[in-house]
């Protein structure tokens, strides 16, 4: 096995050579190559089972009987929608 780096252009002796991993984001180059960036640009967050879980944390958060629309002390399904969106904006990315 060998790890064999090539320079693009000449490099002076003494001058400092840098590796480029490329646009990955912290999960990538946790895996790949063992450390994580603070303010990785790449960095991206994957949201699987973020909706199907914030749907089960605000249903479970306005119990008390069945939706506006089956004449119970919950909410509808209208608001529980705007709700999950509200958090999903909270939640997501930051530009």
């Amino acid at each position: 096995n060998a790890f064999v780096l090539t320079a693009g252009a000449p490099l002076r002796r003494g001058e400092e050579a840098y590796i480029s991993y490329g646009d990955k984001g912290n999960d990538a180059l946790l895996q790949l190559f063992g450390f994580v960036e603070a303010s990785n640009p790449h960095d991206s967050f994957l949201a699987v089972g973020l909706p199907e879980h914030v749907a089960a944390v605000a249903r479970d958060s306005f119990r008390g009987g069945g939706g506006e629309a089956e004449g119970g002390g919950g909410v509808g399904a209208a608001t529980l929608t705007t709700v999950i969106f509200a958090f999903m904006r909270e939640c997501g990315p930051q530009k």
